[in-house]
Formats: C-alpha cells, structure tokens, sequence
C-alpha cells in the first residue's frame, strides 16, 4: 500500500510540472535591449603609411552602424615607436555621435602628419619610422548608459569580436569592432618561388643528428605587406618525420605559417 501511495504522489507532481501556459515564458522583443552595431572596415588601399612616400600616405577607414540608440562612440588611439621600443599614452581621437553618421557610414582619413601630429611628435611625419605601430580601440556609448566592450572584456584590449584583428576587407556580416591598427610600413612584393635552405635539429629521438634541406617553397602574398607560407620548417619537418614516420607535412593542417615585411625586416 505504502508503494501505491508514492507512485500517486510522484505522478502528481510530475503532472505539477508537466503542464506549462506556454503564453506565459514568451518574451516581448521590444522589451529586449538592442546591442550596439558598428563595424570598423580598414580600406586595403590605404591601410599602411607608406614609409617611402609620407607626404602623400594616408590611413582610411570606414564606420558602419545601423542603431538609432548610441550615445557615442569614442575611438581611442595608442602609438607604439619600435626605434625607441616605447608606447605612447592611449589618446581619444574620435567622438562620434550618430549625427557624424550620414545613412549609417561615415569616412575617416589620415595622413602621415596628422597621425604624428596626434602625439605631438617634434619632426611631426618625419620621425615616424618603419614598424611604428598605431592601436587604435572603439569604446561605444548605448543611449542606456551601457557600454560595450564592458568589464565582460576587460584584459581583451587589442582582440576583435566577429573579424580578426587584421580587418582590412573584413566581412559585411561583422556586428561589433573593439579595435583595429595601422603601421609605418614600405610597399612589399616578395610573393614567388623560392630556393629554401634550412638548417635545424629535432628534439625527437629519431634525428639527433643536425640536418640541412634544400627545398622548393611558394609564398603567397595576403595583403600589402603580409603573406603566407606552407611550410614553417622550410623542409625540415619532412626529412624529419615523412620517411621515418609515414608523418609527412601534408598529413595535418596548421604546418604552414605567416610572415609580414616591415620595410625590409621580416617577422
């Protein structure tokens, strides 16, 4: 009898909790906060300063939102000088209101002096110099006091939502930018086949010994100063795992690597 008595008493409550009003758990989508909607597109024909030509380089880019609720949106701006390997203090450069906004877009543009003229630097263009590096970071304002990115981001600075943070050409589907960059660079055009000589000993039991490779490798150029390698080893991963193993460089992804020429120094 007991047992009957505690079947009736579970059956009950999972008929307590099975039946739901449906009306009841919908949400009213006007009640639902919109988040900020502003994409930052570098333009791929000007998204260096051209360290040859500074009189005439420019930086552009465009910003894109489609929220009729922003406050503001503030673009902050950090130069980082590679000769003297120091960062100058992050600075506000922009103070946008969606009146700055003609249908949803607005241009911005730089050249090389006002890029220099920011930090108040005392040669103004010409003391920039190949790899300067300037960070630049969107802080946007929602009309309800709301911020984005907020603390949910912190110790994120310098990493894109959406798009990485090479955003030239980044894609129309992009909901929210935190940040992009320029740098002092030179034209760059070192896509071919090369000729390639490594040197290099493994840390595997099987080649102790050092070993030098020549091989055949093409680089594809991916921007205007960056570019692609399929191989990172340059060789030396076959000679070392293909014949000994069967583990040859096209059995895993990820073996190639990337490479960007600042006027002449290669990273």
């Amino acid at each position: 009898m007991k047992h009957n008595i505690i079947y009736i008493s579970v059956f009950g409550i999972l008929l307590l909790f099975g039946c739901q009003d449906e009306d009841s758990i919908r949400y009213d989508l006007a009640e639902i906060e919109r988040g900020p909607n502003v994409r930052i597109q570098v333009d791929a024909n000007s998204s260096f300063l051209d360290f040859e030509n500074l009189s005439s380089s420019k930086f552009a880019y465009d910003v894109y939102t489609e929220n009729d609720d922003i406050r503001s949106i503030q673009l902050f701006l950090e130069y980082y000088d590679l000769d003297a390997d120091s960062t100058y203090e992050e600075i506000l450069v922009e103070d946008l209101t969606l009146s700055s906004f003609t249908d949803g877009h607005l241009r911005v543009e730089y050249s090389a002096a006002e890029m220099a003229g920011l930090f108040n630097l005392p040669g103004g263009a010409d003391d920039l110099g190949g790899g300067d590096l300037f960070n630049f970071r969107n802080q946007t304002v929602m009309d309800n006091g709301i911020m984005y990115p907020d603390s949910v981001l912190a110790g994120t600075k310098y990493s894109s939502l959406n798009v990485s943070s090479t955003i030239t050409a980044s894609a129309p589907t992009t909901l929210f930018t935190t940040d992009f960059f320029t740098f002092v660079g030179c034209p760059s055009s070192l896509a071919g086949t090369y000729t390639a000589v490594s040197t290099a000993t493994s840390t595997d039991g099987c080649c102790p010994t050092e070993i030098t490779v020549t091989s055949e490798i093409s680089i594809s150029q991916e921007g205007p100063t960056t570019y692609t390698l399929p191989n990172f080893a340059f060789g030396s991963y076959n000679a070392w795992y293909c014949a000994p193993y069967g583990l040859c460089a096209g059995t895993f992804d990820g073996l190639g690597g990337s490479m960007q020429d600042i006027c002449g120094n290669l990273t």
